[in-house]
C-alpha cells in the first residue's frame, strides 16, 4: 500500500523528502526509516506474543476500547490509499495502452478485490512474488535513470539548501505511513520467538524505505 499509493506517483517523496533538498531529504528518509523500524519491531513482537494476526484483534489489544476510533481512521487511511493507487493505476494504464483511465482503475480495483476475496494465503503468495518484481523493476529503473543522469544526480547534492527542516518531514511522513501496520500483521503467524519478530520489524522498516530511496535519487536527475 505504501508503494503503490506513495512510491507509484512519487508525489509523497516530493512532498515530505525532495522539498528539503536532496542532503536533507536523503536524511529525512533515515529517520522516517528508523521510527518505521522501532514502531515495526514493537508491533510485531506485540502481535506475535498475543496472538493478534489481523489488525483488529491487535487493535483491541492495544487500544481497548478505544479501538472503535482507530477503526474509523483506518477506513479513512486505506480509502485514501486506494484512492491514489487507482488513480495512478489509471493515469499509468492511459500512458501505457492509450484506453481511458477508468479501465485502469477497474482493473486495479478488481484484482484488490479478486486477492482479498481469497484469504491471506493468497495475499501472502502474491505480495511474495510480487515484492520480488517490483523491487526488481525499482532497480532496474534506478540503473537506467543513474546511466543516463549521473553527473545531474550528483551535482544536485551541491544545491542543498541550508533553512529546510532535517528531521520533520521523515517524522511526518513515517506518522502518516505508520497507521498502516497492522494490514500486515498477517506474516505475525510465521514467528517462532521474540528475536524473530524484532528483526523482521526492523528490516521491514528498511525494506519499506528502499525503493524511496531509490525513487528519490532517480528524481534528483531533474532537481531543482
Amino acid at each position: 500500500m505504501i508503494i503503490g499509493g506513495g512510491y507509484g506517483t512519487g508525489r509523497e517523496l516530493v512532498e515530505f523528502f525532495l522539498t528539503e533538498g536532496p542532503v536533507s531529504g536523503l536524511i529525512n528518509m533515515g529517520v522516517a526509516t528508523v521510527i518505521w523500524s522501532l514502531v515495526l519491531a514493537i508491533c510485531f513482537e506485540f502481535a506475535r506474543k498475543g496472538k493478534h494476526y489481523e489488525y483488529r484483534s491487535f487493535v483491541k489489544g492495544l487500544l481497548g476500547k478505544g479501538w472503535i476510533g482507530y477503526e474509523i481512521l483506518y477506513l479513512i487511511g486505506l480509502v485514501l490509499v486506494v484512492s491514489v493507487m487507482g488513480s495512478a493505476s489509471g493515469e499509468i494504464f492511459h500512458e501505457m495502452v492509450g484506453a481511458p483511465e477508468l479501465f485502469g482503475i477497474i482493473i486495479m480495483m478488481g484484482l484488490v478485490g479478486f486477492i482479498v476475496f481469497f484469504g491471506t494465503s493468497l495475499v501472502e503468495k502474491v505480495l511474495s512474488v510480487w515484492s520480488i518484481i517490483l523491487y526488481g523493476a525499482f532497480f532496474i529503473m534506478f540503473i537506467a535513470v543513474f546511466k543516463m543522469f549521473s553527473s545531474e544526480i550528483m551535482s544536485s547534492f551541491a544545491l542543498q539548501n541550508t533553512e529546510t527542516s532535517w528531521t520533520m518531514g521523515g517524522i511526518k511522513y513515517a506518522a502518516y505511513n505508520i497507521g498502516l501496520a497492522p494490514a500486515i500483521l498477517f506474516c505475525v503467524r510465521h514467528f517462532d520467538s521474540k528475536k524473530e519478530a524484532l528483526i523482521s520489524g526492523l528490516c521491514a522498516g528498511l525494506i519499506g524505505m528502499f525503493p524511496a530511496l531509490i525513487m528519490f535519487l532517480a528524481m534528483l536527475s531533474q532537481y531543482p
